[in-house]
């Protein structure tokens, strides 16, 4: 039912209370069955808080009369849009008849007079589903129920407001902020932790970690997945580290694939994207999918390019991928799954201080997952090839590091074991090994590895019906910065059915990366010997952890069901930060820093064809000095960012969805290139922003849910700032370079889905 339903039913049954009369109708579609004694106080209680928000039977006989009027007359306007439309103008070969529908009606109202099958019906049909979570508590588990705060995205999310790029699409989530230095390069954050490496936030692809151990960020072009093969993606928004371990220091983001099951033989995806001034995107992809029972597999392949925005001659990146997933299920409850991707990647990647041309080379992702019962064994393996041309203003970076060839090795193996105790107790453990290979042949030491051994429990009891509580603590070592603990505590209490609070407290800590502690290069060791100065350059041995305690208050509820939102208050103290040093090296910042801000979210199920979101988050940065002053950090995290977006069907065929974000004034630092001509020197902090993204899409099926076409456009209304500094660089040679981020530029994509 919509508003005007609800509005109608109101009067109706106002009238029922006054007159204690039962409504029936011989012709009509409403009917109300024979009300039994003993529910009769239930229904007054109905009518009760009915009439507290519809307060229509306080009116007089004449202004109900207006009102009803007026509720029919608007119903009439807004009827074609009304989700039983469709079934009331039907094909009168196709209808049922007013006496067949009454005896539905009927039917299932004998078969339960209490109305509940009725009410599950239309709940099913036209209300917010319950959602459920893995990544907070690392088992399936209702959202309301989480200690964590979560943002789940579904298929049919992926589908609708996804009309770029994947880190792009994640901007809807409260709370994230993404920052682009060109359409192939993004920097991804969670509650103002957004640095141009990205490495705060954890990112992971069915359990398998996906950030660089060399830099501690993501390369989201050098994923072994495409949007497509997303069935969902789960958003931990705080410190993670309780149960992901490093890095998972401001956020998680669990991105979980689709299974060869139910799908589509085979799928055709085909998308050309153009900027203002030229030829922007490219995406072409095949899909095919075999079931074998109990053996199932899926296979792709698809190539996808970038142009740059400010010269689309100038390629930013292409990507080939091919990937096979396999899945063997020979019991209820056991599980084999196989998932393998090879990658051949050109792209160019541009920083705050040069810009690297990385070479076609090749990446390989394995990523095995075994269940039976309540027993989960993961191990997988990752290769990446960095060879790079390096194109930098200053003297020392481009006459010693022209160029590098380079490799990096991740292997993991993890065990979890959930069981449930006595007591209404949950109890989770889990223990893992991971190891690190660094190559390159521009490092003193050619080759390096790193190793790293985990330990974690949680304890979830569920104390009473309406109060969670859930602890859990975790313990790692690895062979740079030695051990660290990380607890957590997370107390759900509702206090009324679909309402509850949230209080939990937890710390995280971050790594130091490989290029952050172990960046001792050849050429400067050498020279190091003579000039002490060159041992400190980007070399930087004994780095701390950096870490993170954050206090949380959250509020979720549903109103009616068409309703849903939660709102989260946080404080956070930031430890140890690593920081740039005047040589370019690195440090842990003496001094502290505190985070406090909050996400609000609102979603919203009008009809059975119209829905949306609505979504603001605050952060705000204060640097605590030594004499316990505070100093406020202004801009260099944004402080406002609010995300909009609904879908509209008011066709069979036809969906409709309008999304924007919205990011307020921020400031970020770049070097000076035509200065930095021996070392980099950093030119003053420039503004950025605000910016609004505006993007759409529209997407018609022509052969049922066989064959899609559509446009998509992202910023829409061309809002060409930048997301990143940038200078220009004036050459000896006479010619000029862009150092730093590109704008942002409208990009208009046509596309063509096909699945047989």
């Amino acid at each position: 039912m919509d508003c005007i339903s609800l509005l109608a039913l109101s009067y109706i049954e106002g009238l029922m209370h006054s007159n204690s009369k039962l409504l029936h109708s011989k012709k009509g579609l409403l009917m109300a069955p024979p009300i039994p004694p003993e529910t009769g106080q239930v229904n007054r209680q109905t009518t009760k808080n009915l009439n507290f928000i519809f307060p229509f039977t306080r009116l007089n006989s004449r202004l109900k009369r207006i009102s009803f009027s007026a509720i029919l007359a608007l119903g009439f306007c807004f009827f074609p849009f009304h989700p039983f439309a469709p079934v009331l103008f039907a094909e009168p070969e196709k209808a049922a008849s007013s006496d067949e529908q009454l005896l539905g009606v009927e039917e299932e109202m004998k078969t339960d007079e209490m109305g509940e099958k009725t009410q599950k019906k239309f709940e099913e049909m036209f209300l917010a589903p319950e959602e459920f979570a893995e990544s907070g508590s690392k088992h399936a588990r209702k959202l309301s129920e989480s200690p964590s705060a979560v943002t789940v995205l579904n298929k049919d999310d992926i589908k609708a407001y996804a009309v770029s790029t994947l880190e792009e699409f994640l901007r809807i989530v409260p709370g994230v902020q993404v920052k682009g230095l060109s359409p192939a390069n993004k920097t991804l954050g969670i509650r103002g932790f957004t640095t141009v490496g990205g490495n705060k936030v954890l990112v992971l692809i069915d359990g398998q970690e996906i950030n660089s151990n060399f830099f501690g960020g993501v390369f989201w072009r050098l994923l072994p997945i495409s949007l497509d093969d997303i069935e969902r993606i789960e958003v931990i928004r705080g410190p993670a580290s309780n149960l992901y371990g490093a890095n998972a220091f401001a956020g998680v983001i669990n991105i979980v694939t689709e299974n060869p099951q139910g799908l589509k033989t085979a799928t055709l995806i085909s998308e050309v994207g153009a900027y203002d001034n030229g030829l922007g995107t490219m995406f072409f992809k095949g899909k095919l999918a075999r079931q074998y029972s109990p053996f199932s597999i899926l296979a792709s392949a698809d190539f996808n390019q970038f142009q740059s925005t400010l010269d689309p001659d100038q390629t930013n990146a292409q990507v080939f991928r091919a990937r096979v997933k396999a899945l063997y299920e020979p019991a209820a409850d056991a599980r084999i799954q196989l998932d393998l991707a090879y990658l051949l990647t050109k792209w160019d990647y541009y920083s705050q201080f040069m810009y690297l041309n990385f070479k076609l080379k090749p990446t390989f992702y394995l990523n095995t997952v075994s269940t039976y019962k309540n027993l989960k064994f993961q191990a997988n393996y990752r290769r990446l090839y960095l060879d790079a041309d390096v194109v930098a203003p200053t003297f020392l970076i481009q006459y010693f590091i022209p160029q590098f060839n380079s490799y990096m090795d991740n292997l993991e193996g993890r065990l979890e074991y959930t069981q449930k105790l006595p007591g209404r107790n949950r109890l989770t453990l889990g223990t893992g090994y991971l190891m690190n290979i660094f190559y390159s042949n521009i490092l003193a030491k050619t080759y390096n590895d790193e190793k790293r051994f985990e330990g974690f429990f949680q304890d979830e009891w569920n104390i009473q019906k309406n109060l969670f509580f859930t602890a859990g603590l975790r313990y790692d070592y690895n062979s740079v910065t030695n051990q660290s603990f990380s607890p957590r505590a997370s107390l759900v209490y509702f206090f009324r059915p679909e309402h509850n609070l949230r209080f939990s407290y937890g710390q995280a800590f971050r790594k130091p990366s490989f290029f952050e502690y172990g960046m001792r290069l050849k050429s400067f060791q050498e020279i190091g010997r003579y000039i002490d100065i060159f041992n400190k350059i980007l070399y930087s041995p004994g780095l701390k952890n950096e870490k993170i305690s954050t206090y949380e208050i959250g509020y979720q509820g549903h109103f009616f069901r068409r309703l849903e939102a939660s709102l989260t208050g946080f404080y956070s103290q930031y430890r140890d930060a690593i920081v740039i040093t005047k040589t370019f090296g690195f440090t842990n910042d003496p001094e502290y820093a505190d985070y406090y801000g909050g996400e609000l979210s609102l979603k919203f199920y009008l009809l059975s064809n119209l829905d949306g979101f609505f979504n603001y988050s605050l952060d705000k940065v204060f640097k605590r000095t030594k004499q316990k002053t505070y100093l406020p950090l202004e801009d260099f995290a944004p402080k406002h960012v609010f995300n909009f977006g609904f879908r509209l069907k008011p066709l069979p065929r036809l969906l409709l969805s309008l999304s924007g974000n919205y990011v307020s004034q921020n400031q970020d630092f770049i070097i000076d290139p035509d200065k930095s001509v021996l070392i980099p020197v950093n030119a003053p902090p420039q503004k950025l922003g605000p910016y609004f993204l505006l993007n759409c899409r529209v997407g018609y099926q022509l052969w049922k849910d066989r064959l899609e076409v559509g446009v998509k456009a992202f910023n829409l209304l061309n809002d060409n700032g930048r997301q990143m500094p940038s200078e220009v660089w004036h050459r000896a040679d006479g010619q000029t370079e862009n150092i730093g981020g590109e704008p942002v530029g409208r990009t208009i994509t046509g596309f063509v889905e096909a699945s047989f």
